[in-house]
């Protein structure tokens, strides 16, 4: 009962790294959340609040842990202890808590260990978050760090991308592509490198193109097994022998179209080419078996 009730957030902080949108912006931000949603269900609130860094929480310690009875154990497991009270004898209630506190201290030292909380550049990556209440909470330095960290533009371009980012911020929700709880961070920034200034230039060229190339920071190697995935579905025992050429064109037409492959109606164009090829196909395919058989026959003969 207590695994069912601990497992789903833990789930659904998993699921970030499955999806094949950008995720990045969001990594650092969701992994202090669940540390304070593991923190508040056995350490007392007000320690949790009245610490400027979450890492350094002493929760090991029984003096800022919760009570038993308000200890989180998941309703259904609450349930079970308060029918139980005739049956269950002192020490094994006593015993179902301590377990209860061993789980969730390792937890949380795992987070601890292995998240990195710390880390300068996934911090700065919070730029990318498109959500305007978190817009002016960013740094023109983050984005300076990042541009120069990975090289995007030139020396003498980084004053010019910081203008532009300043006037990102200073832009009014109007002036900016709409964003919903639904909005990706790519789309968002590809939006934002089509708006124009009144003579019809592009107003931030330099800020989508660092924005954009951040985009495509990985956040797991899920999108990467899925291509496997998608591959090892193509590439059968009934289909060793197709070329390179012809799997990278089946997985790009397998990743880059959204539709069933019912739905697709070709056209004129495309069916005459795909006939053309068929019978060049079909004619060289011809020529070179009759010229293997004139081969043989003068080595019979």
């Amino acid at each position: 009962m207590f695994l069912s009730f601990i497992l789903e957030p833990l789930n659904a902080f998993n699921t970030i790294f499955q999806t094949d949108a950008t995720q990045i912006a969001i990594l650092i931000p969701e992994m202090n959340r669940l540390l304070r949603l593991f923190m508040a269900k056995f350490v007392l609130m007000r320690v949790i609040k009245s610490a400027t860094d979450l890492i350094k929480v002493s929760f090991a310690d029984r003096s800022v842990q919760l009570d038993d009875d308000i200890l989180a154990v998941g309703m259904a497991m609450r349930t079970m202890l308060a029918d139980s009270d005739d049956d269950l004898a002192d020490s094994t209630r006593t015993r179902i808590f301590k377990s209860v506190r061993h789980f969730y201290v390792a937890i949380v030292e795992k987070m601890v260990k292995i998240f990195p909380f710390h880390d300068t550049v996934l911090k700065d990556l919070s730029v990318l978050n498109a959500d305007p209440k978190l817009r002016d909470t960013w740094s023109p330095t983050m984005v300076r760090n990042l541009a120069t960290r990975f090289s995007i533009v030139a020396d003498d371009e980084i004053e010019h991308l910081v203008e532009e980012f300043q006037d990102y911020q200073l832009s009014p929700d109007d002036d900016l592509p709409a964003v919903t709880s639904d909005s990706r961070v790519d789309t968002f920034w590809a939006e934002m490198g089509r708006k124009k200034t009144f003579v019809g230039a592009v107003r931030f060229p330099l800020l989508t193109r660092v924005m954009t190339t951040l985009s495509v920071i990985a956040h797991s190697n899920a999108d990467s097994e899925r291509v496997f995935s998608m591959v090892r579905k193509i590439d059968t025992d009934s289909r060793s022998q197709l070329g390179n050429d012809t799997l990278r064109a089946l997985l790009s037409c397998k990743i880059n179209t959204d539709d069933p492959c019912y739905a697709f109606v070709p056209d004129k164009d495309l069916c005459k080419a795909a006939k053309v090829a068929t019978w060049n196909y079909v004619r060289e395919h011809q020529r070179r078996s009759m010229s293997v058989l004139g081969d043989m026959n003068v080595f019979l003969f």
